[in-house]
């Protein structure tokens, strides 16, 4: 119960533009990159509030309960109770938070990220962060995991440069929905499809909302060139159509030709912060702009956006 079992619940998890970041300035710098994972970390947390629970399977001998005295997976503040405590041993080791990011954690020639009970970890050496690791390790029982995946996409990390990637889940989509064999399309929306109202509905059985949803997780993550067709498509989940079910599949059609695209970061890219903004001038149905942005660094985008405006413009200038 809120206010009685548990309190707060927040716990900072980093952001993917964080990540991505962070990914580019260590393809710049040459950094070493290794990550590693926390066994049972959510069990490190200690409890402010008093919490019983049930005996465990095997042991209802009697009524008695268990009081708790560390967090649990399943409790609403294990994240958080948990973050306070891996928060303490990075500060106790001399790094300190980011301003404005306090899921980054920096010492001398070393840059943690947390992310829940893990971390990529980058350093100028390598003896830097296996010192730290060796110091990290006194304090959790933890492992060094070969950094070639992180939570919603793949990493390909070779000296000089950095990929992610997320082929195996766009293979795992295509077959889902029975797409890997079909015809590639060069453009992931039609230019005369718009969101319009059209008295041809959708069945309900039709997975439209989930397509969708598939595709914005793979838009928001490494795909930003689908960014724009999924915003459009995202406009019509509460009464969809045949005609947008088409363009939805149109996007998978576009995928199937490109699943192993990513966005790469490399030692010979730009140096300096690219940042490119344009608009189009109402070309939604309410005649709504829509604004579209990149930020690149090392040759890839770190973050970008494709949203429509709240307000209509009276010119191109404004829009």
């Amino acid at each position: 119960m809120p206010g009685l079992d548990y309190g707060e619940t927040y716990a900072p998890v980093a952001s993917l533009p964080a990540i991505r970041l962070l990914f580019a300035c260590s393809a710049l710098a040459g950094w070493e990159v290794v990550g590693f994972d926390v066994t049972t970390a959510f069990l490190y947390g200690s409890l402010d509030e008093e919490v019983f629970m049930k005996q465990p399977f095997g042991f209802e001998g009697d009524d008695r309960v268990c009081k708790l005295r560390r967090s649990l997976h399943g409790l609403k503040q294990s994240p958080r109770m948990w973050n306070i405590r891996f928060s303490k041993c990075l500060s106790g080791l001399g790094l300190k938070q980011a301003e404005g990011d306090s899921f980054i954690s920096k010492g001398d020639g070393v840059v943690l990220c947390i992310y829940v009970d893990g971390a990529p970890l980058f350093s100028k050496e390598r003896s830097t962060d296996k010192a730290l690791l060796e110091k990290i390790g006194k304090e959790f029982e933890m492992r060094e995991v070969k950094l070639d995946k992180f939570p919603g996409f793949q990493l390909d990390i070779v000296p000089g440069k950095v990929k992610l990637h997320q082929n195996t889940y766009i293979r795992q989509l295509l077959k889902k929905y029975e797409m890997q064999d079909a015809n590639p399309v060069a453009t992931p929306m039609s230019l005369e499809y718009k969101p319009t109202e059209e008295r041809d509905p959708l069945a309900l059985k039709i997975p439209y909302r989930q397509l969708v949803g598939s595709l914005m997780y793979a838009a928001v993550t490494t795909r930003l060139g689908i960014a724009f067709a999924v915003g459009l498509l995202s406009q019509k989940l509460a009464e969809p159509t045949v005609k947008d079910w088409v363009a939805a599949k149109r996007v998978l059609r576009y995928l199937v030709s490109r699943e192993n695209d990513g966005i790469e970061f490399s030692s010979e890219g730009n140096r300096e912060v690219e940042v490119f903004c344009d608009a189009d001038f109402g070309g939604s149905e309410g005649y709504n702009s829509t604004t579209g942005g990149v930020v690149k660094l090392a040759g890839g985008p770190v973050h970008w956006l494709s949203k429509k405006q709240k307000l209509i413009s009276l010119s191109s200038t404004e829009a």
